[in-house]
C-alpha cells in the first residue's frame, strides 16, 4: 500500500512538472525560453543523482584518456543545458511559423531521402537521443512525407498523453512498439517513411554492434523489417549551433550487406548505422544523452550467449 502511494505521488508530481514546462513553453518567446530552460538543466545537474553519476561514467568510459577530468564534468553540465534548450525547442518549433522554423532549422540535401521514398517501397529513417530530436521526424512530414514514428508507453497516462500530444501531429502518426508491428509494416509497404530511435538499449530483439568503439546492445527490428522487405535506410540526427539554430545531418541511403548469412548481415547493417551515429556523438558529445544506460547489458553474460554479435564477425 505504501509503495503504491509512493508511486502515485511520484507520477502526480511528474505530471504536473511536465504538464507545467508544456504550458510555460508554449508562450515564452524563444530566446527568454533558452535561457530560462538552460538554466533548469544546469540546476538539475547540481544535484548528486544516479542520472548524474552515469553521465560522468559514460564519458569518462570514452573519452577519459583524451580528456581532461575537469573537460569531463563541463561536458556533463553542458549535456544538462542542452536537454534543458532542446526541451524548449521541441515545444517551441511546433508552434512557430513556416518561416521562423526555415530560419532555425537548417538540414542537408533531402534529395537521398526523395529518391528512396519515391521508390514507393517505404522508407525507415533512423535517428538517435542527440541534440533536439523530436524535430527530426517533422522535418520529413513538413517537405510532404507520410510520417510514422514509434514510442514506448509511459509508466502514466497523462504524461504518456502529453508526450503522445508531442510527437503526433496532423501529419505523423504515432504508434506504440510493443502493438504497432503489424501497422508499421503496412504503412510502410503503402509507401510512407517510419522514423525510429536505436541508440539506447532498451527490450526487443537485437544484436551487438559498436557503439562509441564499444559492442551495445542495439534494438535490429527496423533493419530486419528493411532487409526483409528491401526497404531503403537513411540515418540522421539534429545538432544544435552555437548560434542556437540547428542543423540536421542526414546519411546517404545505406547500402544493406546481403550475403546469405542474415544473423551476419543484419549485425553489419546495424554496425553501418551505429557507426554514423558515433561519428555525430563525438562531433557533439555534450549533445547526447550520456545519462542512459547504453551499455547495460554484455555481450559475454550468458543470458545473451545466442544473440549475433558483431566481434564474432570480424
Amino acid at each position: 500500500m505504501a509503495k503504491s502511494f509512493i508511486k502515485k505521488r511520484r507520477n502526480d508530481l511528474a505530471y504536473a512538472v511536465l504538464f507545467y514546462i508544456y504550458f510555460i513553453a508554449r508562450y515564452l518567446p524563444r530566446k527568454t525560453g533558452l535561457a530560462i530552460f538552460g538554466l533548469i538543466g544546469r540546476f538539475f545537474f547540481l544535484f548528486p543523482t544516479k542520472d548524474k553519476q552515469r553521465t560522468i561514467k559514460h564519458l569518462s568510459l570514452i573519452f577519459s584518456e583524451k580528456w581532461s577530468a575537469d573537460k569531463i564534468m563541463h561536458t556533463a553540465g553542458e549535456v544538462y543545458s542542452n536537454i534543458g534548450k532542446n526541451l524548449f525547442d521541441a515545444l517551441y518549433l511546433t508552434r512557430c511559423s513556416n518561416e521562423e522554423f526555415d530560419a532555425i532549422v537548417r538540414y542537408d540535401s533531402l534529395s537521398g531521402f526523395q529518391n528512396a521514398y519515391k521508390q514507393g517501397k517505404g522508407l525507415i529513417a533512423i535517428t538517435s537521443h542527440l541534440g533536439c530530436y523530436e524535430m527530426n521526424i517533422h522535418i520529413l512530414a513538413r517537405n510532404g512525407f507520410r510520417c510514422m514514428t514509434i514510442g514506448q508507453k509511459l509508466f502514466d497516462k497523462r504524461v504518456d498523453r502529453l508526450i503522445v500530444e508531442i510527437r503526433q501531429r496532423e501529419d505523423v502518426k504515432y504508434v506504440y512498439r510493443d502493438k504497432g508491428s503489424r501497422e508499421v509494416v503496412r504503412f510502410l509497404k503503402g509507401g510512407g517513411a517510419l522514423g525510429v530511435l536505436l541508440d539506447q538499449d532498451t527490450y526487443g530483439d537485437g544484436v551487438f554492434a559498436h557503439f562509441l568503439g564499444i559492442p551495445a546492445y542495439t534494438l535490429s527490428g527496423p533493419i530486419r523489417i528493411a532487409m526483409r522487405y528491401g526497404i531503403p535506410v537513411i540515418a540522421g540526427y539534429s545538432a544544435r549551433q552555437k548560434d542556437d539554430t540547428h542543423y540536421i545531418h542526414l546519411s546517404d541511403p545505406i547500402e544493406l550487406e546481403n550475403t546469405g548469412d542474415f544473423n551476419r548481415d543484419l549485425t553489419v547493417n546495424v554496425e553501418k548505422v551505429n557507426d554514423f551515429h558515433s561519428k555525430g556523438i563525438l562531433e557533439y558529445p555534450e549533445q547526447w544523452v550520456w545519462m542512459h544506460r547504453r551499455w547495460r547489458k554484455k555481450p559475454d553474460d550468458k543470458k545473451y550467449k545466442d544473440v549475433p554479435n558483431i566481434e564474432d564477425y570480424q
